[in-house]
C-alpha cells in the first residue's frame, strides 16, 4: 500500500479496513513505472492519483491476497485506486471537514509526446473509488473478473440530455454514463492471461441519476449474450429527471441495487429526483422482468432483479420485507457477489 497504513475496525456488521496516516500529497505512477504483487493500493486523502500513459500495475500469477470480502473485510476510503487477485469491497468514506481529494487519472498524459499503453491487471479486483472525478484515457487497458467504479454521483443519460442538465446547473459531480462510455467498460483485455470481466459494479455515494430517455445494454447485438454476469448499482438513491413519455431502462443478465449505510442527498431542484417517467429493469429479451419506480426511489435494503420475476413489478420507495433486510447486511458487510440472491419485492400498496 502506498500513501498510507491499514486499520481494522470489528464489529457485528463487519470488520471495516481504513486507512490511517493517508497521504495527502498527489501520487504520480509514471511512464515506463511498474508495480507488481498480490495487490496493490494507491491511497490519497486530498491529493490526486494519477497513472501516466505507459505505467502499469499487474497482480496475475503473483499469488493469492492476504484477506479480500470473502472473509468479510470491508474497505472504507475516500479516494483509492486498488488492483488486487482477491475481491474486494469497499465503500465511499466522507472525509473529515468536508475535504475532497483530487480524483483519480488514469493514462494522463503529462509530458508530451506520450506512448505506450496503461495497464491494469488482475486476477480478481479493480477499484477506482474517488469523491471527485475519474478520468480514463483512451489507452487505458484492464483486465480482470471484477471491475468497481465509485464516484460520488453516477450520471446517466444521453449526450444531449447530460450536457443540457450540466448547462442548467443540474447536474451533480461525478461520473457520466452513456451507452458508448459502458461499451467501452465492457471490453475487457484478456491478452496476458486476465480473467474476462465477470462484474461490473458502478458505485454512487449520493445518487444514481438518470435524465431523460436513456438506455445501459450488456448484451452483445451478434452473439445475444450478456458480456456480463453481474450488474451491480450500489447507491442510497435512484434519481430521474424527466417527462411521463421518457423511459430509463436497464438490459442485462442479473441486476444487483445495493443500497447504502448513508442517507441520500436532497435532491437538486429540477433535476434528477424531480421527473416523471419510468425506470425498467430488462433481464432478458424473452422473459423480461420491468420494475417500475418512483422518480425518487430509495432502497431501505439491497433489492436484486433477475430474470423469472413477475412480467410486471411496482416497487414502492419504502419496500423493506423482513428477508430483504437481512439479505442486506450480508450483501453490503460480506461481499456483494459471494451471498447475493434473488430477494421478495412485495406488491405496491
Amino acid at each position: 500500500m502506498i500513501g498510507g497504513m491499514t486499520q481494522v475496525s470489528y464489529g457485528q456488521s463487519g470488520n471495516y479496513i481504513n486507512v490511517v496516516g493517508a497521504n495527502s500529497s498527489s501520487i504520480t505512477l509514471r511512464e515506463g513505472a511498474s508495480l507488481a504483487a498480490p495487490e496493490v493500493f494507491l491511497v490519497s486523502s486530498t491529493g490526486e492519483i494519477v497513472m501516466e500513459q505507459g505505467a502499469s500495475i499487474n497482480t496475475l500469477g503473483r499469488g493469492k491476497a492476504s484477506y479480500d470480502a470473502r472473509d468479510g473485510f470491508v474497505y472504507q476510503v475516500a479516494n483509492m485506486l486498488a488492483v488486487s487477485n482477491g475481491l474486494l469491497n469497499v465503500v465511499n468514506a466522507v472525509q473529515a471537514g468536508g475535504a475532497a481529494s483530487g480524483g483519480i487519472n488514469l493514462g494522463a498524459c503529462n509530458s508530451a509526446p506520450c506512448s505506450g499503453q496503461t495497464a491494469l491487471y488482475s486476477e480478481g479486483s479493480i477499484v477506482a473509488l474517488t469523491d471527485k472525478t475519474l478520468q480514463m484515457g483512451d489507452e487505458v487497458r484492464y483486465g480482470t473478473r471484477h471491475l468497481n467504479l465509485g464516484l460520488a454521483s453516477i450520471n446517466v443519460g444521453s449526450p444531449e440530455a447530460l450536457a443540457a442538465a450540466a448547462a442548467g446547473n443540474r447536474l451533480p459531480a461525478g461520473m457520466t454514463l452513456t451507452q458508448q462510455v459502458l461499451d467501452r467498460l465492457l471490453r475487457g483485455d484478456t491478452q496476458f492471461g486476465a480473467p474476462a470481466l465477470e462484474t461490473l459494479q458502478l458505485s454512487a455515494r449520493d445518487s444514481f441519476n438518470f435524465y431523460g430517455s436513456s438506455a445501459l445494454d450488456t448484451y452483445d447485438a451478434v452473439t445475444g449474450k450478456s458480456l456480463l454476469s453481474r450488474l451491480m448499482l450500489s447507491a442510497p438513491a435512484i434519481y430521474g429527471a424527466g417527462s411521463a413519455s421518457d423511459v430509463a431502462s436497464i438490459h442485462t443478465a442479473n441486476l444487483i441495487w445495493l443500497g447504502a449505510e448513508t442517507p441520500a442527498v436532497a435532491a437538486i431542484d429540477g433535476g434528477a429526483g424531480s421527473g416523471n417517467g419510468r425506470w425498467i429493469s430488462r433481464p432478458n429479451a424473452s422473459n423480461s422482468a420491468m420494475a417500475t419506480l418512483p422518480s425518487r426511489a430509495r432502497p431501505s435494503a439491497s433489492i436484486a432483479w433477475r430474470w423469472g420475476l413477475p412480467t410486471s413489478t411496482s416497487v414502492p420507495a419504502s419496500a423493506s420485507p423482513p428477508t430483504t433486510r437481512a439479505a442486506c447486511r450480508s450483501i453490503s458487510a460480506r461481499g456483494p457477489m459471494i451471498r447475493s440472491r434473488v430477494l421478495p419485492i412485495p406488491a405496491a400498496t
